[in-house]
């Protein structure tokens, strides 16, 4: 398998908002894949412009962490997320969401080093404790479990896949305390 070469960095708010067409452009991609990102297919930009509107204020409270991986040319092609738990009660808990690879950057790593990345953050920021969820069904499951996820199970019937059809989702969490940094 050929490593990517696409740089990873952390964006701030400014920079989120800046990278919009091509994160909703990354976004549109995966749910026309059949990514589970949360949205219907084909995507409606008017709703992936609220969801971003929404994540450049979180990022902008520090209660979301977003890191974008860019090819040579400087194109969008991948992204993960970091939402921080803010209840009281869990300082050390957080939830990734949204990792996407652009359909033409899959199959070369650049997954596995977005997720290498955002564990580094969420160490820095004192976030240990990960969960995620994930289509059942999906080459994703294999993805996680690959990478030394333990997996909650299945809870089935949990949303609608991009093409409108019930899905069941896979939850997985991790314990950063335990794992070395990738």
């Amino acid at each position: 398998m050929n490593r990517s070469d696409d740089a990873i960095r952390e964006v701030g708010a400014d920079e989120l908002a800046a990278a919009g067409a091509a994160v909703r452009a990354l976004l549109a991609d995966g749910v026309a894949s059949g990514a589970s990102l949360g949205f219907l297919g084909p995507l409606d930009d008017g709703l992936a412009r609220a969801w971003l509107s929404a994540c450049v204020d979180e990022v902008a409270a520090g209660t979301r962490r977003v890191w974008l991986a860019y090819d040579a040319a400087g194109a969008v092609t991948g992204m993960v997320h970091l939402a921080h738990a803010t209840k009281q009660n869990a300082p050390h808990r957080a939830e990734v969401q949204k990792l996407v690879v652009a359909a033409t950057a899959r199959g070369r790593g650049l997954g596995t080093r977005l997720m290498a990345a955002l564990e580094r953050g969420a160490r820095e920021a004192g976030r240990w404790l990960l969960i995620l969820d994930t289509d059942a069904d999906s080459g994703a499951v294999d993805f996680y479990r690959d990478r030394g996820w333990g997996s909650v199970g299945v809870i089935p019937f949990f949303c609608l896949s991009p093409a409108g059809e019930l899905q069941g989702t896979h939850v997985f969490w991790r314990d950063l305390r335990e794992t070395a940094d990738a």
